[in-house]
């Protein structure tokens, strides 16, 4: 991974308690499991607990489910000013029409900013109990990805000073 991505991960982390995933050609999904690797900011998947037969029976009949959104998520780190925000849009059978102008202002620090239009969460069925998953020997010193956030609308900005 780039020092800017590494740097942009980390700004937004700071600010939201959310990791990103630069690598769209490995989505992550609910219930994976694995490590983060702190060098990379990456997360390094082992399995998942809906396909893992070792889980069959915690996980059964609770797959993830949909959590309800805002039409917008917006990011910003610490040293971003927000000066303008204004989205407007319309859709049609078969197109759709989008107009963004967004304005920050960055300091004189490393800053991040993302918007993402649209997105959709999912996550860990609210009727999964955990707390056998996190007792599990497999699952030991692994962190278990509880709600996933997927938008194919974003946009992004990076400020390294």
């Amino acid at each position: 991974m780039a020092h800017h991505v590494r740097k942009f991960v980390d700004l937004i982390f700071c600010a939201s308690n959310l990791y990103s995933n630069w690598e769209p050609s490995h989505p992550i999904r609910v219930g994976e499991y694995g490590v983060l690797n702190t060098e990379t900011a990456e997360f390094e998947r082992e399995g998942n607990i809906y396909d893992d037969p070792d889980f069959a029976d915690m996980v059964r009949n609770k797959p993830p489910e949909p959590i309800p959104t805002e039409d917008r998520i917006i990011l910003t780190s610490n040293h971003v000013r927000n000066k303008q925000l204004d989205i407007s849009g319309h859709r049609n059978a078969k197109l759709a029409d989008v107009s963004f102008k967004a304005g920050w202002n960055f300091g004189r620090h490393a800053a991040a900013a993302m918007i993402a239009l649209s997105p959709r969460i999912e996550s860990l069925n609210t009727r999964l109990d955990i707390t056998p998953l996190l007792e599990h020997p497999k699952l030991e010193g692994k962190h278990i990805i509880k709600e996933v956030t997927t938008c194919r609308k974003y946009v992004y900005f990076f400020s390294e000073k």
